[in-house]
């Protein structure tokens, strides 16, 4: 959800070319059709929001036990990292419609 408002809202400011979002090679396309941007975000965001988690499945002192304290709030901790992570490394390089 974060990577999507980021990119959305504060990387493109709303502003898409319809066409382009359905043509390949056009402006939203990337590496072999992968946002290596996004990708990143989605990891970091994820291993924020799961790697201190513990109880049930998870071992007591969590899977990455440094990370417990955020387990509990993993939902924001994920998509407040990644909203910013993909933010930062997609503003440098901004592809907007014009």
């Amino acid at each position: 959800a974060g990577i999507l408002i980021a990119d959305y809202w504060i990387v493109r400011r709303t502003s898409l070319d319809l066409a382009d979002l359905y043509r390949p090679h056009g402006r939203y396309w990337y590496t072999a059709g992968w946002n290596w941007r996004a990708l990143l975000a989605f990891f970091v965001g994820g291993l924020l929001a799961v790697g201190g988690s513990y109880g049930g499945p998870f071992p007591a002192d969590g899977l990455i036990p440094f990370l417990k304290p955020l387990a509990d709030y993993g939902w924001a901790v994920g998509f407040a990292s990644a909203t910013l992570l993909y933010t930062a490394l997609s503003i440098g390089s901004r592809r907007t419609a014009q």
